[in-house]
């Protein structure tokens, strides 16, 4: 008999090492599988020689806490926005939270979240607000959504971020230009029009960073909207990295031109506007890469499956085609 059991306090793969070698040990246990990322595990046992609560005290004997999953129906949601395994890890965290959910599985790869629910204490409309609460968009899976509407809304993806990037350049080239075009190496300088000079008018060339850097940034706001809502539910990923790092370089560089507008031109030397916006294009470059390869996956994914089940249909046909054949024969004799 299979029984299914949700572990707590694991924290690795040594940990579920750990629970699957104390749980083989007891007599009637036929085969376990403990999955540390989804804290399941998964028991063949001998109903008669051992019990579930049986299993439950033996891992909690050794730290862990076990509980049986109910039978539920399960619900599938597509998340829209997740970018990395930090994201489907935090979607699992906060809906776990929820009273009632028997489990949960999100896979970051086909952008879905399967989930067993008590329907006598929580539904799928909490499920909802807890992915909306992270920062993650949701869609219903229906029986009508078909591979084109998949291929359009990845097409779709894809344009929005080579969009974001193409935005991105547009404004950071001359960015870089500013600011590290007098700092290259082997004594090269690169000109600069009189009114953007540091040594003759550091204001301009300061203001002239921070009216670059600001659309840069706006085109990579999901960094920021998802990354500080997931800080302030004390947790991070790698939005939450990025919205840190060059929200420091963006606001010590509006300190450094205020400073510089008050009189202080020493600080024209401590300006870190192209950091904040070169870091944006470059993750946004790297989405961008990422969406056309993970689309391409996608499609030899269905292609393989669609070969097949072609496959599959011609040897269906030639058997049959041979059984018929080896009848007639045998039929004429």
């Amino acid at each position: 008999m299979k029984e299914r059991f949700t572990v707590i306090g694991m924290t690795c793969a040594a940990c579920a090492a750990r629970i699957e070698k104390v749980v083989k040990k007891i007599d009637g246990i036929l085969s376990i599988s403990v999955n540390p990322a989804t804290e399941k595990m998964a028991v063949d046992v001998d109903a008669s020689r051992v019990s579930t609560n049986d299993i439950i005290q033996k891992v909690e004997k050794i730290g862990y806490k076990a509980e049986l999953e109910k039978k539920a129906g399960t619900h599938t949601l597509k998340i829209i926005g997740m970018t990395c395994v930090a994201c489907a890890a935090r979607i699992e965290k906060v809906v776990q939270k929820i009273d009632g959910i028997l489990s949960i599985s999100v896979n970051p790869a086909t952008e879905l979240l399967s989930c067993e629910i008590d329907s006598q204490k929580t539904n799928m409309d909490a499920v909802k607000r807890a992915i909306e609460k992270t920062g993650y968009k949701w869609a219903e899976i229906e029986n009508k959504t078909s591979i084109e509407e998949n291929n359009i809304r990845k097409e779709k993806e894809i344009k929005t971020f080579w969009t974001k990037f193409t935005i991105s350049v547009i404004f950071g080239v001359p960015l870089l230009y500013i600011a590290m075009g007098h700092m290259l190496p082997f004594g090269l300088i690169l000109p600069l029009p009189m009114f953007l000079d540091p040594m003759y008018y550091p204001l301009n060339f300061a203001l002239a960073q921070l009216f670059l850097v600001l659309p840069i940034m706006i085109a990579g706001s999901t960094f920021y909207t998802v990354g500080f809502r997931v800080l302030l539910q004390r947790a991070q990923n790698m939005d939450s990295l990025i919205a840190v790092g060059t929200s420091a370089a963006f606001l010590y560089s509006l300190y450094a031109t205020y400073q510089i507008y008050v009189g202080d031109v020493t600080f024209v030397h401590y300006l870190y506007f192209e950091t904040a916006g070169l870091i944006i294009v470059l993750i946004l470059l790297g989405k961008s890469l990422e969406a056309v390869s993970k689309g391409k996956t996608i499609d030899k994914c269905i292609d393989g499956a669609n070969f097949r089940n072609r496959s599959h249909f011609f040897e269906l046909v030639a058997n049959k085609y041979l059984s018929e054949l080896e009848k007639n024969e045998n039929e004429q004799s």
